[in-house]
């Protein structure tokens, strides 16, 4: 049976028996990294995105968030934290570091960078662990950075996404 086939049928079957299923949905989110010169958090969409946030006091750049979806396995390089997941570019853009005699500050105003990363696109859903769920959890932590206390320890955070399956939430022509 198609997988597209499958899954109507098992809506069609939950909403005809009063049964309901909620598939890859997790605990409620947490809130990232909210202390601290650089701080980081992420927000999931019903329109199966999340936004990052970076905020960074440091008179440096290359503070760097990676990202997993449900129970994706990170396999990519590790930079002391860990094998990496998915990596798009999500870093600090503060302007270019400037170094004062004393070297690294964490004294400066901070800067915000913010970032939508839109995993119900087509080059991305069939990317997605299961495509065929309307909800994800996006686990995300901090990855680089010059100073290895202001980025965290590595500790993964998470968020939840909905909206991802174009027939459950009616975006139907993906397909």
């Amino acid at each position: 049976m198609h997988p597209v086939t499958r899954r109507l049928l098992v809506i069609a079957l939950a909403a005809g028996t009063g049964i309901g299923f909620a598939t890859g949905v997790a605990a409620a989110d947490d809130h990232g990294k909210t202390t601290g010169p650089v701080q980081f958090w992420a927000e999931g969409n019903s329109n199966c995105s999340v936004d990052f946030t970076i905020v960074n006091a440091t008179n440096s750049t290359g503070y760097e968030i990676d990202f997993r979806i449900d129970n994706e396995v990170a396999t990519g390089e590790d930079f002391g934290t860990g094998p990496t997941g998915r990596r798009a570019g999500l870093n600090s853009e503060a302007e270019a570091p400037i170094f004062p005699e004393g070297g690294y500050t964490t004294k400066r105003a901070p800067v915000t960078a913010n970032y939508n990363v839109k995993l119900g696109t087509l080059d991305m859903l069939p990317t997605l662990p299961d495509p065929l769920a309307d909800n994800h959890t996006v686990h995300y932590r901090m990855i680089l950075g010059p100073e290895g206390s202001d980025r965290g320890n590595g500790d993964w955070y998470h968020t939840q996404i909905s909206g991802c399956n174009p027939i459950v939430s009616g975006s139907a022509g993906l397909f």
